[in-house]
């Protein structure tokens, strides 16, 4: 629990997280929901917890997280499932996991989440510059949020305030 997932060509993706025993995974599962079978992608570049996923031109691009000792981070890894390769991207401005990201226009937001000094930090990655836009935060800063996309439009929606799970 607690990883990212993303859809790249009908498949689903889930990174990172917690395995059974509560260690944090270092893996990518692939499903097929037309097979209806899951397989095991490949490992990632560190072991990552509550980071945030999204895509843009088929890569998938794993955002921030905690890593072990539950420590926020700010790097951002492009993953490409065709070609099975990894590559380390610009970090983020602010480090946090538990954060929301998503895909507007060739560009994604990453908006929210729990680290140091984030308060409703919301920041857009262009991938095509590999470049980071810190953007005006959000009115009620969260963690643990969803995000979703309409027509351009992003919402966000629930979350905690502060890591307080009664939020």
């Amino acid at each position: 629990h607690h990883a990212a997932v993303a859809v790249v060509d009908g498949k689903i993706y889930v990174i990172g997280g917690f395995s059974k025993v509560g260690s944090i995974a270092r893996l990518i599962e692939e499903y097929d929901p037309v097979k209806d079978e899951w397989r095991f992608e490949t490992t990632t570049p560190i072991a990552l917890h509550h980071a945030a996923a999204a895509v843009v031109n088929g890569k998938i691009y794993v955002i921030g997280g905690f890593k072990k000792g539950g420590i926020a981070v700010a790097d951002v890894f492009e993953y490409s499932p065709d070609e099975e390769r990894w590559l380390q991207k610009k970090s983020m401005p602010t480090a946090r996991g538990g954060l929301a990201a998503v895909a507007v226009n060739g560009k994604i937001y990453a908006i929210g989440g729990k680290g140091n000094d984030v308060e409703g930090a919301n920041e857009v990655y262009d991938p095509e510059s590999d470049s980071w836009e810190t953007l005006k935060p959000m009115p009620t800063p969260r963690d643990n949020l969803a995000a979703a996309v309409v027509a351009n439009k992003i919402y966000v929606i629930g979350g905690r305030k502060n890591g307080d799970k009664g939020s």
